[in-house]
């Protein structure tokens, strides 16, 4: 026994694992009823109870596990997962529930007059293995199991409780509750559920995808157009059969539901019907559901193969017929002898479509079929479907969705639904995973592989995403032109790479479930293996080649120090070629390959060296994760008395705070850092802190400190070697300080000063241009030189999209946006990308001068004639004010101003204007000042008041023509005129 037991946890690590749906089902109140009755009584109760349960469940095909005191657990997806376990789960539920309440009548005389359970179910990945009398029939391991008990916990007397990742789409088959969320320990994330109250009338998924809400019809014009020839042709010869085959949700019911939308305008009659995979689906299933449809469930004629091919036969007689069975690969034989008999019918205008998943090689099902092969969408496609979806979304969370799902419609429709359900400050998290429901089915059609092809997938998905050829044969001895590997992508799973030699899943979800099903131990063996095999092709210099697959490897293999090594390795290659967010990755998983590891003096000095670098990174792309990296690190500093590593983490500290725009607490991290750097004498140091400090007193509007510092930031160092290559400090403080001197409205100086900062970038494209190219164009929007504002925008948008910073790519997207709005006054696409720049922004927590973009948005919808949404825009960048954000306050308020003045309400103007000029004072902005003044001049004009106007015209003007705000003192000229 002991033996057993000591084998039982290798055992345990090998075995794969799968989805499985779990509903547990427990006895409402059942200490009171125990109480109430007489023990056999309460004994009889329980019989009952567990009949329904096990003679429902069976029903469903589902596996009873556990009869634990009143609770009840059943599987679903054991021995093999579909899509349909979650629904089948809730079936039972539903079911059982019922048959409980009709046992109300035999033990009410008992005193329980409300008998009732309640259910709770989730589905997920779990481990499984047989059990015993302790542990039920099978022994179950993952977090599914403890949430459908939690569920079934907290729900109320007669209540279901399902989570909404395990139904998905199938949720539209029940009447259910409002979504809510529930907080579960040890998850991060909020789940959400909801209460299943009845069925709908509901009968297949394309109903209830429909009932969900369908994406507009996107792309397949020349598929339809197949369709519609095929349609077109009937009658001139025997009746047609076509088949739309391609794998589940890539949108074959939704292209045959959109041709027979266009057939109905014809003078025909079109028939549905469906096929089912469960053991309750009849003979001939959907022809009968045609039949019952036209004539009633009495009047059916005879449920024969000849005399359904009758009545199709004689209705052709005066009317084309359009037949459409969903779901082809489960029909019954029945059921293709009648196609088969209606496709030999001698010249009647009869078209039969089916729509299909793929079929095995050398399947007869389709031998009569013409079989129209329906691809993925392309990029645009998949662009445009998640357009719809989720209109608001930033690329790069686009891109990750258009990666992940591989054109699948269906996987970018449930990617995007997870995507808007985590909320917009979840950025790119919800992509990496879907839900449960949508692995499940990924995982029914792999577990229908040959157990050799099936093996040789799991160690593609443990090479990863793309497959050099060379490494699978090597590991499995099948190379690319193997037709066990060829065969994979008649599935549509692993297809040639863009680079010769290699593979790439179709969609990297499906690589997800497949790598998520593999044992633990198999797993890091595999991976073991493949860094083995790596470094032996690897030359001892070319390490670096390689490091990106080895640090993932060793990851896998559970060699920590090995994996942190090659992390830390490519972290420093992603930097070198201007990768931010390939860096941030690597370093970050650097970090948690250390974090792994046993504490020591050498791993600290590794882990505070990696946390310097990922500051680095942190500076092109900040986001509030890194908050909480450099809050460790000053705390392990502190633990190891590291003064040193303490004045860099609090240096870093206070620099993403000044990145995500949180001036205040940058400004305090900036003197902790100040003090610790000035204590251990690192003269460096000093010098970077003081330069952040100068950029976070910037971004807070007290310019004169933050030009002392800027001034001394802003000078070349005397003692960098010669040769060396420039750091990217001195050209972002030299365009730190020129945007002071902009705002301040000395243009001449911002632009020299600009021209400084070009010259000491490392290279030409390198990330930093990308920042000075927006301050640039943020100072030529103040000076009214559109034109350039928009160039420099763009040359910056550009940088931005190649080292993949979201900051800088919606920060030069509203720039370039309102420079082009200025150009072009009333540019609708203007104004959608001016919104969209806000949107990314302060969906991703990236706050660092974000009032300036709703400035720019409140000015616009005031022009526009759309005052709410110039209110909204104009409430948001005040309050940014409020975190020492004044950049866009004093154009919002003007907006205010202008909008109240259109109401004729005078005080309002004027109050407005009055926090203009108060938010233009404590920033010393001249040219903001100017512009406070040609505004109060329209406001005087339109209230009559014309002295006042002439005068604030003169002063504005006055100032224009010294700063050289050409577009301005044109614009004060025709108010002049007007005069």
């Amino acid at each position: 026994m002991t033996e057993e037991l000591d084998r039982r946890p290798q055992r345990l690590e090998s075995e794969p694992r799968r989805h499985l749906a779990i509903l547990f089902t427990d006895l409402s109140d059942s200490t009171r009823l125990s109480g109430l009755m007489e023990a056999e009584t309460y004994a009889e109760l329980q019989d009952d109870v567990r009949l329904a349960f096990r003679d429902v469940v069976a029903k469903y095909r589902g596996t009873i596990n556990q009869f634990q005191g009143d609770g009840l657990q059943a599987l679903f997806g054991n021995p093999q997962a579909t899509e349909h376990d979650g629904r089948r789960a809730t079936e039972v539920a539903l079911e059982v529930h019922e048959r409980v309440r009709a046992l109300r009548a035999k033990y009410a005389p008992h005193g329980v007059p409300d008998l009732a359970v309640h259910s709770g179910i989730h589905a997920g990945l779990i481990l499984a293995r047989q059990g015993d009398e302790m542990a039920g029939r099978f022994e179950i391991f993952g977090p599914a199991p403890g949430i459908a008990k939690h569920l079934s916990d907290i729900a109320e007397r007669d209540e279901i409780l399902v989570s909404e990742e395990t139904l998905g789409p199938g949720s539209q088959f029940f009447h259910t509750s409002e979504r809510r969320l529930v907080t579960l320990k040890g998850r991060e994330q909020p789940l959400a559920i909801h209460r299943i109250l009845a069925r709908t009338s509901l009968r297949t998924r394309f109903e209830a995808h429909a009932q969900r809400g369908l994406v507009p019809f996107i792309g397949r014009s020349a598929e339809l157009r197949w369709l519609e020839e095929a349609f077109e042709r009937i009658g001139a010869q025997q009746p047609r059969f076509v088949a739309i085959s391609a794998p589940a949700g890539v949108g074959k019911t939704r292209l045959a539901e959109e041709f027979l939308r266009r057939a109905a305008a014809s003078n025909c009659t079109i028939s549905r019907g469906y096929c089912d995979s469960d053991l309750s689906a009849e003979p001939l299933q959907p022809f009968l559901q045609m039949l019952r449809s036209r004539f009633g469930r009495r009047d059916a004629p005879e449920q024969t193969v000849a005399a359904v091919r009758d009545v199709f036969a004689t209705a052709a007689l005066t009317q084309p017929q359009v037949l459409f069975i969903d779901d082809w690969q489960w029909a019954d034989d029945a059921t293709r002898q009648v196609v088969y008999a209606i496709r030999e019918l001698p010249r009647l205008p009869i078209l039969l479509v089916a729509a299909t998943r793929p079929l095995e090689l050398g399947d007869a099902q389709l031998t009569a079929a013409d079989l129209l092969e329906l691809a993925p969408f392309t990029d645009a496609e998949a662009d445009a479907t998640i357009g719809q979806l989720l209109p608001s979304a930033d690329p790069f969370v686009t891109n990750e969705i258009r990666r992940y799902a591989g054109g699948n419609p269906l996987f970018i429709e449930e990617l995007c639904h997870s995507v808007a359900g985590a909320g917009p400050s979840a950025g790119l998290e919800p992509v990496r995973g879907g839900s449960a429901w949508l692995e499940t089915l990924i995982e029914s059609r792999i577990a229908r592989l040959p157990v050799e092809q099936g093996e040789i997938l799991s160690a593609a998905a443990v090479i990863g995403n793309v497959v050099p050829t060379w490494l699978l044969e090597s590991l499995t001895g099948c190379g690319e032109r193997h037709p066990l590997v060829q065969g994979l992508a008649v599935h549509d799973l692993v297809f040639p790479g863009e680079s010769s030699a290699t593979l790439r899943f179709k969609h990297g979800i499906t690589r997800d479930v497949v790598y998520g099903a593999i044992g633990l131990q198999k797993r890091r063996a595999m991976h073991r293996d493949i860094a083995r095999l790596i470094r032996g092709r690897t030359e001892p210099d070319g390490e670096a080649e390689a490091c990106e697959a080895l640090a993932c490897h060793y990851a896998g293999a559970a060699e920590f120090a090995e994996a942190a090594r090659y992390a830390e390795m490519a972290g420093d290659k992603a930097m070198a070629a201007s990768s931010i967010d390939g860096a941030k990755t690597q370093y970050r998983a650097a970090l948690h390959m250390l974090d792994r590891l046993p504490p020591s003096p050498e791993h600290y000095k590794a882990w505070r060296s990696i946390v310097r670098r990922l500051g680095l990174a942190t500076v092109f792309d900040p986001s509030r994760g890194e908050v909480e990296v450099f809050a460790r690190a000053v705390a392990r500093a502190r633990d190891h008395h590291d003064a040193a590593g303490l004045a860099y983490a609090e240096y870093w500290l206070a620099y993403v705070n000044y990145a995500l725009g949180e001036s205040r607490a940058a400004v305090e991290h900036c003197e902790l850092a100040l003090q610790t750097a000035t204590a251990v004498g690192d003269e460096r140091l000093i010098a970077q802190v003081r330069t952040t400090l100068g950029q976070a007193l910037a971004a807070a509007g007290d310019y004169p400190g933050a030009l002392i510092l800027l001034e001394v930031a802003a000078t070349p160092r005397r003692d960098r070697p010669a040769g060396a290559r420039p750091s990217s400090g001195l050209p972002y403080s030299l365009a730190c300080k020129a945007s002071v001197l902009g705002d301040l409205g000395r243009f001449a100086e911002a632009h020299s000063c600009f021209a400084q900062a070009f010259d000491a970038l490392p290279w030409r494209g390198h990330e930093v241009e990308g920042s000075v190219l927006c301050w640039r164009s943020g100072v030529n929007l103040w000076q009214g030189r559109w034109q350039a504002a928009r160039e420099d925008a763009l040359a910056a948008h550009r940088i931005a999209a190649r080292v993949k910073s979201l900051y800088l790519f919606a920060t030069s997207r509203g720039l370039g946006a309102y420079a082009e709005w200025k150009l072009e006054p009333g540019r609708p696409q203007s104004l959608r990308d001016m919104a969209d720049a806000a949107s990314w922004l302060e969906s991703r927590d990236k706050n660092l001068f974000v009032s300036l973009s709703y400035g720019w948005l409140a000015e616009a919808m005031a022009a526009e004639g759309r005052p709410a949404e110039a209110r909204g825009y104009a409430a948001c960048a005040l309050r940014r004010s409020r975190k020492r954000d004044w950049i866009g306050a004093a154009m919002a308020a003007r907006a205010m101003a202008r909008l109240a003045a259109a109401d004729r309400d005078w005080n309002g103007a004027d109050r407005h204007l009055g926090m203009a000029e108060k938010v233009a004072r404590t920033r010393g902005a001249a040219h903001e000042q100017a512009c406070n003044e040609l505004c109060r001049a329209e406001i005087a004009h339109a209230r009559g008041s014309r002295l006042i106007a002439l005068a604030c015209i003169e002063r504005a003007m006055e100032a224009f023509e010294s700063m050289r705000m050409q577009w301005h003192l044109a614009r004060a000229l025709r108010l002049r005129d007007a005069l």
